[in-house]
């Protein structure tokens, strides 16, 4: 667990995606089991966020708000967390 007022300054997935590790302790995902995450090799095209778009292969998929744009980004297959200046951490699937 991560204390309220902490900010995250670092996002990354842990190896079996079950877990974010930030600077800041280890946030387990609750709603994402191991057999819900894809291996990378069976996702045809991958997600990553660029500016104000969450895209998906050439594609924008999408549109983030200002108030909703990250300041960190982990990218796991068809899952994105975006670590948010405020210190909110939200949790995107994009399934297409």
């Amino acid at each position: 667990m991560i204390e309220v007022d902490a900010i995250v300054q670092n996002l990354s997935f842990s190896d079996d995606g079950t877990s974010l590790m930030t600077d800041r302790g280890l946030l387990h995902i609750a709603l994402v089991s191991l057999s819900a995450v894809p291996s990378r090799r069976n996702i045809p095209r991958s997600i990553f966020v660029k500016e104000q778009w969450v895209e998906q292969g050439l594609e924008n998929v999408l549109w983030l708000p200002s108030d909703c744009r990250p300041r960190f980004t982990a990218v796991r297959g068809t899952f994105a967390a975006l670590g948010h200046v405020s210190g909110r951490v939200s949790i995107l699937e994009i399934a297409m």
